[in-house]
């Protein structure tokens, strides 16, 4: 089974490349637009990094890229999405569909094993209402409705059914299929609790008569493998490698993400460097000054044969305040803070010969790549579920863990970094 991935952001992409790794695949995410080699590929993730631009331009960019995809004769077509809703998903779909024209498109954002679960077509992370949760509060891209249902139509302007884990599990799901297809609803939600749910899903999906797409977060990627007659494979993975300085670098301020920094820096290995985000917003010259200071702050820590931890204040209320007296957007805010510490990372990694990475928040490594230069990331491994080791493409024989902001367990980041020098050996499929 041949299977290209579409996701909105690089920390979703490469987490989708964990979850085919298992099952043996050799999982690749595309960092640019290259035809070269792609046919020999049996498993593709790209990155359309659309999650926080306008509607339009995310529809633009997933149909440019699904038209690409669609000549390279893949088997299955996954649109990857926000575990917690955020981004273009409407227009997103809207795209995929648009391209592919499939019976139906499948939408089930439920991930388990990192407590989002969808119950009569409420999203509840850790129990609670989407809404209710901080990503109601984002400050980039804030989810206001916790009914997928709601959201997709408001989004897509399509209309939505649905498929409740009371008719998922009785197996009805062909019956509810046929009466969608009646009604012309090409768009449905299914309920998912946990992953013997999302199992279900993708076995009845390859099944159907119909043709289909599914569009999730990795719990239900996780599935589609074993629902093809993929069978796990028995290879294991050592990632062994020499000790080196590592480059820590987190962008995201989810309250999670700072628990796990808060972990981490108690570490005496590692160095605590915090980027100053006031002073990124107070124009080009005091932006290049605080660059400047922190990059040599750090590049001390390294001479000193210390790690570093690299991140911007958590003070998400007075950087927003600051930044709108500065005359910018929430997004444009976020976006300067990622693009700095993308700036001085690269700085560090190309300065100092950084060949280890952590990257968490998909902003921030999405900066970070894209500075390298990097055209592939090839998955290797997990530390954890939904948390990919992979490496870089180039000869700089780079490795890198990326994490999406609020996944892993609370010592994850301490975890992610003893897998990197070579103290811990990473999950092996």
């Amino acid at each position: 089974m041949r299977i290209a991935v579409i996701a909105d952001d690089i920390t979703g992409a490469n987490d989708c490349g964990g979850q085919l790794i298992p099952y043996g695949y050799e999982a690749t995410v595309m960092l640019e637009a290259r035809k070269d080699g792609l046919e020999k590929r049996q498993a593709v993730i790209f990155n359309t990094d659309s999650r926080s631009v306008s509607e339009a331009d995310a529809y633009q960019r997933v149909k440019a890229t699904a038209e690409w995809v669609k000549a390279g004769s893949f088997d299955v077509i996954y649109k990857k999405i926000d575990s917690t809703m955020r981004g273009n998903i409407g227009q997103e779909i809207n795209a995929i569909h648009d391209v592919f024209h499939p019976d139906f498109v499948l939408i089930a954002p439920s991930y388990p094993e990192n407590g989002r679960r969808v119950v009569g077509g409420i999203h509840y992370v850790n129990n609670q209402r989407l809404s209710e949760t901080e990503f109601g509060q984002d400050p980039k891209t804030p989810v206001h409705e916790s009914d997928i249902r709601n959201l997709i139509k408001s989004q897509s302007k399509r209309n939505v059914g649905h498929i409740s884990i009371e008719e998922l599990r009785k197996g009805i799901i062909a019956m509810k299929l046929s009466s969608f297809k009646k009604q012309g609803i090409s768009y449905i939600v299914v309920d998912a609790i946990d992953d013997s749910d999302l199992k279900t899903l993708a076995h009845a999906a390859r099944h159907t008569p119909y043709t289909f797409v599914c569009a999730g977060s990795s719990g239900l990627l996780k599935q589609l493998p074993a629902s093809f007659g993929v069978s796990p494979s028995n290879q294991k993975h050592r990632i062994t490698v020499p000790a080196q300085p590592a480059l820590l670098v987190i962008g995201s301020v989810s309250r999670s993400g700072r628990e796990q920094l808060a972990e981490l820096r108690q570490m005496s290995s590692v160095t605590s460097v915090e980027i100053n985000p006031q002073s990124i917003l107070q124009g080009a010259q005091e932006k290049e000054r605080e660059i400047q200071r922190v990059t040599q702050v750090a590049a001390d820590a390294f001479a000193n044969e210390a790690h570093v931890a690299l991140y911007s204040s958590d003070d998400v209320a007075n950087t927003q305040k600051f930044g709108k007296e500065m005359g910018y957007t929430p997004i444009a805010i976020s976006d300067l803070i990622s693009s700095s510490l993308g700036e001085i990372a690269a700085k560090l990694i190309n300065r100092l010969s950084i060949r280890r990475l952590f990257l968490t928040g998909g902003d921030t490594a999405y900066q970070v790549f894209n500075r390298l230069h990097a055209t592939q990331f090839q998955l290797l491994d997990e530390v954890e579920p939904g948390v990919p080791i992979g490496r870089l493409d180039d000869d700089r024989n780079i490795l890198a863990v990326t994490k999406a902001g609020n996944f892993g367990s609370p010592q994850v980041m301490v975890k992610a970094l003893k897998v990197l020098i070579g103290n811990e050996e990473s999950i092996s499929p």
